[in-house]
């Protein structure tokens, strides 16, 4: 299988993303929307996963990612941890499509009795949390 979700047919799709930033606003002090707009605040990179199973890398300088603005446009869903306080506000910054739907699986970790934080979900649901080498390296790049 390539990774597509099995929906019926004509149903939307889920699309999966995660946005790393770099700024000099403390985003836990000031929140996502203030954060995003702070002109300090800038994106290293997008990755997206699409309905379909393949797979997005954007970085700035990069080409437009057509097939993710194509599948956002059709009206499939952006699913991101934290999507109501963080992503959604970084993709308006981007000036990308307007999004249908978002959903925020951390408001849907908590409301199933799960931690809110992705490293502790995993460690809770599969025994092992997120890479400790790309975190460092994520929270060097934003420094």
């Amino acid at each position: 299988m390539n990774g597509a979700q099995n929906v019926p047919h004509g149903a939307k799709r889920l699309v999966f993303i995660d946005i790393e930033t770099q700024s000099q606003a403390a985003l836990e002090t000031i929140g996502g929307r203030k954060y995003a707009a702070d002109a300090s605040t800038t994106v290293l990179c997008v990755v997206a996963l699409l309905p379909d199973g393949a797979w997005i890398e954007w970085k700035p300088g990069d080409p437009p990612p057509e097939a993710l603005f194509a599948a956002v446009t059709a009206g499939n869903p952006i699913a991101a941890h934290n999507a109501h306080g963080f992503d959604r506000f970084i993709w308006v910054k981007l000036k990308w499509p307007k999004v249908s739907r978002w959903i925020d699986t951390m408001k849907l970790a908590r409301a199933a009795g799960l931690p809110a934080i992705l490293d502790e979900i995993g460690q809770r649901l599969y025994g092992r949390g997120k890479d400790k080498e790309g975190r460092e390296l994520t929270l060097r790049l934003s420094k």
